[in-house]
Order: C-alpha cells, then sequence, then structure tokens
C-alpha cells in the first residue's frame, strides 16, 4: 500500500498506514524506537553523541563525548520505559550501582542523570571484545586463558560481594578483553542488593539471568539469592569458553532453565579430552547444584584459578 500511494504520489506517511495495522501504544513505541536508532547528536543535554554501540532489553548504548571532553559509553533507557515505574527503577539503580563500584576488572560509571524524557547513566569507554565474541571467532579458548579470564572476574565479583551486590547476569557477552589485555565486567543491569528489601521483582525478573548460564536458584525463584549464584554462571561461563558450547542447550529457554535445575552438566574433559582434568573439576564445582557443595565465594575461585595456573606452567 505504502509503494502505491508513493506511485501515486500522495502524501500518505509510513506511520499513517501502519495506524491501520498497531494499536496507539505499538505505534508509539516504534517511533521512539526509530528515534533512539539514529539520534540527533544533542539528544542528551551536554552529551555530543557520536554513534551507537549496541541495544539492549531495556536502552541503547552509544559512543558519546561527555562534558568533561572524555569519550564514554552512554546507556540511554528505552522512551517506552520512561513512565514505566518497575524499568525506571532498575534502570536506575543500575546506573547507581555502577557509580558507587571502584575496581579495574569492573567497568566504571560516571554519571547517572535525566534530560527530558531519557533517563540515561555514561559510563567508561571501553575499547576491545565480549568474550562471546572471542569463542565465536575460535569457537573455544585455551583453558590458561580461560583461566586468566576467570581469576580476573572473581576478583570483579568479590567488589561487588563487598557491597552486597549479586550481578546475576554472568556471561561471555558481560565480559569484555579490552585492547590492553585487561578484563572487565560490564552490565549490571539486574544486579540487586542482597539486603533490600524493596519489592523490585516480580518472581518473573527473579531467572532474567542468560538462560544458557543461569543458576538453579534463580530458576527456582528462591529469596536468598547471594553471590554462589554469580560463581555457578561464572562456572557456565567457563565451561562455554573451554568447550565451545554452552552446558545445555534446548529449544526454549524454559527447557534450558529446567535442565539447569535437574540435569548435571557433561564435564568438560568427556566432552573435550584434551582439558585438564583440574580444569573440568573447577568447572563442576563451580556449577554444583547443590549450594553447600559449591565453591562459596570469588576468593576461593580466584585461588583455584591461581593455583591452577601455575600447575599448568609446568
Amino acid at each position: 500500500r505504502y509503494m502505491q500511494a508513493k506511485s501515486a504520489n500522495q502524501k500518505e506517511s509510513f506511520f499513517s498506514i501502519l495506524e491501520d495495522f498497531l494499536s496507539p501504544e505499538d505505534l508509539e513505541d516504534l517511533k521512539q524506537e526509530i528515534m533512539i536508532s539514529s539520534p540527533r547528536p544533542d539528544l542528551i543535554a551536554n552529551y555530543q553523541i557520536l554513534g551507537k554501540i549496541g541495544m539492549g532489553a531495556m536502552g541503547v548504548v552509544y559512543k558519546a563525548l561527555d562534558p568533561l571532553g572524555r569519550t564514554v559509553a552512554l546507556k540511554v533507557l528505552l522512551p517506552k520505559y520512561s513512565n514505566d515505574s518497575k524499568f525506571y527503577r532498575r534502570f536506575m539503580r543500575e546506573g547507581f550501582i555502577a557509580t558507587t563500584l571502584d575496581h579495574p576488572n569492573i567497568v566504571k560509571a560516571y554519571e547517572v542523570g535525566i534530560s527530558g524524557e531519557f533517563v540515561y547513566f555514561s559510563m567508561e569507554y571501553v575499547e576491545g571484545k565480549t568474550v562471546g565474541q572471542l569463542i565465536k571467532e575460535r569457537d573455544s579458548l585455551p583453558p590458561r586463558f580461560a583461566l586468566f579470564i576467570v581469576g580476573e572476574v572473581a576478583k570483579a565479583l568479590e567488589c561487588a560481594e563487598k557491597n552486597k551486590l549479586v550481578h546475576r547476569d554472568i556471561k561471555p557477552d558481560n565480559i569484555i578483553l579490552t585492547n590492553e589485555g585487561q578484563v572487565k565486567l560490564c552490565d549490571l543491569g539486574i544486579a540487586k542488593e542482597i539486603h533490600s528489601q524493596r519489592p523490585d521483582f516480580t518472581p518473573t525478573d527473579r531467572i532474567l539471568g542468560t538462560p544458557f548460564y543461569v543458576s538453579p536458584e534463580l530458576v527456582k525463584g528462591e529469596e536468598n539469592i547471594d553471590i554462589r549464584s554469580d560463581i555457578y554462571s561464572l562456572g557456565a561461563s567457563l565451561y562455554h569458553m573451554i568447550v565451545g558450547e554452552v552446558p545445555f542447550d534446548g529449544d526454549s529457554a524454559a527447557r534450558i532453565m529446567v535442565r539447569h535445575v535437574l540435569e548435571r552438566p557433561l564435564p568438560p574433559k568427556q566432552r573435550r579430552p584434551w582439558i585438564p582434568k583440574e580444569v573440568s573439576d573447577l568447572v563442576m564445582q563451580m556449577m554444583e547444584k547443590d549450594l553447600s557443595k559449591r565453591i562459596q565465594t570469588p576468593t576461593e575461585v580466584y585461588q583455584r584459578v591461581v593455583s591452577l595456573l601455575n600447575q599448568l606452567k609446568e
């Protein structure tokens, strides 16, 4: 119909045609997403947007210049969520938590703010690749390299634990290897203060972690989630790094999550015989379903990694 209108030289806009097919709310959402996907440079006051880096479930990340002239990553909440108190609180919490954490293995946030109808926060601009990208390029990572990455993430989780935080979405796509060789953990979008009493989450929200790496306790919707959930997800990420495949796959997110609860993953060494048994054992201990048998702290993970790296040198 649009092409017919165009050829007939009619002044009928694309959006007016969509009015026949979309509700007013859905049409407005589409307009907003198109606007934020190709923003004007001054979309956010005092920032100059240079280009789009990526887009997630809740927002868009741009490369931008901040008021101090620094190159930053600028995360902007999708406008359709701006009036939704639940999403607003979650987005603002992500920015606030990030500004309170100061650790070389965590992407540093600079500012949280509101500009017109947009909520945003700016953070350290990191040049490099995610571990997810590295896996896609190489199929799998050498065990020593993968252990180095996990050890650095464990140090980031030590910082999170000291601040009574659980990340809840540890995965290869949230781990960046910078061009300088530094490992940084990013995207605290669904991190939750361990002792927070605020009713910010529905039962569905509790399993927002990516299904391929989500812990059994998150799937079951348990209330007292602690840092051991992140250790499980980091173990699942290590599994993916060294095997080149996720621990559990399936034809739906629900099926994958059920497998995390009910099934024991095949040890990495059984799938890739060249993986050292000690590394395979570490993965299985990090992914223990019984919390009392799982590695208990990020510090213990780090110590085990250092020990293994020393062993693998010999």
